[in-house]
């Protein structure tokens, strides 16, 4: 069985290989062959057996297809899921379209975020995010004196954009690093960073040294940890977190990762996907207005976290997507045998 995942897939984003990472390990011991695409051409809809549309921020724009590959899968010729999506940014109507003929849609959001167009039927199913099903690291850490930043090139204005743009992000990586100036003067806790976006358009390293260079304690020694290539796991990805004492994330799966090891963390959000991550046991301060005080105010905050079982989520989790996927391998080998 082959079965094409599109997304945002192999442009260097560790969001998005973690959840190509949770579908492999939930789909390829049915025997399902998974494509991971950015399009979709007739040619590979001809080749697969049913798609899978994953990720949330891939939904504000219009599926890469053209018109006749667009009017198989509206025509149920295909079997289409949605695997993954959050329903807190904005829906492209092609989407719109595909969301309400699809077999199954299964949302991280949560179901108070339902817009008013989004169905609400026996399809929907509304669990956590596909990488919480994945098992983090087990083995012991050394436990560091550092604060873990997750930093963000989608706040980095270009020159064209607008001026607001431009001010609030010199107003955040003033504040930012007179932040952790303070952290390592009053409490001897050095910054590390970890970078999860890095392609020929997009890399966080261009932010890390935006803010280390407005610093005053500014150095070339902090530790950096890229999850690219092989690092680009949850087993990795999970035991550098278990290594700090605090994580601030401007990404969606910053947070999901701080959560799975029982960190305390603090989320930066400058989008409805951060803010309203489902569930969120951290803090949450905005970008837009960002100071100094409010990072400090969090940090207190967070000294004494929310306790949770991980591993009673993460295997309530799996059990809902074990279920889901076997639905979902129904479907398609259903209509592959009427259509034989």
């Amino acid at each position: 069985m082959n079965v094409l995942v599109n997304g945002w897939y192999g442009r260097g984003n560790a969001g998005d290989e973690l959840m190509a990472q949770a579908l492999r390990s939930l789909f390829e011991p049915r025997g399902v062959n998974l494509k991971f695409v950015d399009f979709i051409d007739d040619t590979l809809l001809d080749e697969c057996d049913g798609v899978i549309f994953g990720g949330g921020c891939i939904l504000q724009d219009a599926p890469n297809v053209n018109d006749v590959t667009f009017e198989t899968l509206t025509s149920c010729r295909k079997p289409c899921f949605y695997v993954g999506i959050g329903t807190e940014t904005s829906v492209h109507e092609s989407h719109r379209s595909l969301i309400n003929v699809a077999q199954m849609i299964i949302t991280r959001s949560s179901i108070d975020q339902r817009p008013d167009w989004f169905p609400c039927d026996h399809r929907v199913s509304w669990v956590e995010d596909l990488v919480h099903s994945l098992r983090p690291f087990q083995g012991k850490v050394g436990s560091r004196n550092e604060i873990l930043v997750i930093p963000n090139v989608e706040v980095l204005p270009t020159w064209q954009e607008p001026h607001w743009k431009h001010v609030a992000w010199e107003r955040y990586k003033d504040e930012f690093a007179q932040f952790l100036d303070c952290t390592i003067e009053e409490r001897g806790m050095k910054p590390a960073f970890m970078l999860m976006c890095n392609n020929e358009k997009m890399s966080d390293d261009w932010v890390m040294h935006e803010i280390v260079g407005r610093m005053k304690n500014r150095s070339t020694k902090f530790e950096t940890y890229h999850l690219q290539g092989g690092q680009c796991n949850a087993t990795y990805a999970t035991g550098v977190i278990k290594e700090h004492k605090h994580v601030i994330t401007q990404r969606y799966h910053g947070i999901i990762l701080a959560q799975m090891t029982e960190t305390p963390f603090t989320t930066v959000h400058h989008h409805d996907k951060l803010k309203h991550c489902f569930p969120n046991r951290g803090q949450s301060v905005p970008y837009y207005g960002f100071s100094k005080a409010l990072m400090i105010e969090a940090i207190e905050r967070s000294r004494v976290p929310v306790q949770f079982n991980v591993e009673e989520i993460s295997k309530r989790v799996r059990d809902i997507y074990d279920r889901l996927v076997e639905d979902i391998v129904g479907i398609i080998l259903k209509q592959k045998g009427t259509h034989a």
